[in-house]
């Protein structure tokens, strides 16, 4: 082979390479891997809520946030309001773009917390997504919203919590990212996502995501497939379980009293 060729070669394999390596090193450095121990959610009769860890990779000098998000449902929900100095139920109002559940943590409070960067994320971002309608005025919205996410926030479905992820020097130039977060047992079965967003100088560096799957084992798991499948024998079992309860009290009572002599 003539050695033109081999020069000729080399001048197209070297830009090749070099032109590989520029585009993989942005890669690998924004490349992240978002591990959830547990990943699998099993509710069983005696469940109370499950602790869950979470860790990743990512570029030095970065700040995360961590949301964990349901899907969006249309719910109706009953305003309390206050007449003649009770409370009492008032209209009903539906609710529109609102995750079924909604947690985000991060490893500075900042993030979540002050007001010109909060709006990316947290409640401030949830805001512009969910809608209300029904006996509401369009200037009550404002407090409808923060009455909604008391109502969440009680059940535990959701929260807030700045700076708790916690970032560490790995090797190179990566940092380690820990963290946990508690799954309420209010939360429903069904299929979850937890999201990575990348900071860097106040702009976002990437995102990715992790799925989170909970479903129901045991007995919660017969009574839902009877409830969605045989809704006669369900309706069945519900009476015969309820006048079961019932004879069971009965007869409790019934031995406590005192015998006249």
């Amino acid at each position: 082979m003539k050695p033109e060729k081999h020069i000729s070669k080399l001048v197209l394999c070297v830009p090749a390479a070099l032109f590989f390596l520029l585009i993989s090193i942005p890669l690998y450095a924004a490349s992240s891997k978002l591990i959830l121990n547990p990943d699998l959610v099993r509710v069983g009769a005696l469940y109370n809520g499950t602790r869950i860890n979470l860790s990743a990779e990512i570029p030095r000098e970065c700040d995360v946030i961590v949301e964990i998000m349901g899907r969006d449902i249309k719910e109706a929900v009953v305003q309390k309001v206050r007449r003649l100095g009770l409370w009492m139920n008032g209209g009903e109002i539906v609710v529109r773009g609102a995750p079924t559940l909604y947690l985000a943590l991060s490893s500075e409070p900042a993030l979540l917390t002050s007001p010109s960067i909060g709006a990316l994320w947290g409640y401030e971002a949830l805001k512009k997504r969910v809608s209300f309608s029904g006996h509401i005025k369009e200037v009550e919205n404002d407090r409808i919203f923060k009455e909604f996410l008391q109502l969440k926030e009680s059940l535990q479905l959701y929260g807030i919590f700045p700076g708790v992820l916690k970032v560490s020097s790995s090797s190179g130039n990566r940092s380690t990212v820990k963290g946990s977060f508690t799954l309420s047992s209010n939360a429903t079965p069904g299929s979850y996502q937890v999201f990575l967003s990348v900071i860097q100088n106040g702009e976002l560096l990437f995102r990715e995501s992790a799925p989170l799957k909970v479903i129901m084992v045991g007995f919660p798991e017969l009574v839902y497939r009877m409830a969605k499948s045989h809704a006669v024998a369900y309706g069945f079992l519900c009476i015969m379980i309820a006048a079961l309860a019932g004879l069971v009290v009965g007869l409790v009572f019934a031995k406590s009293k005192p015998h006249k002599e």
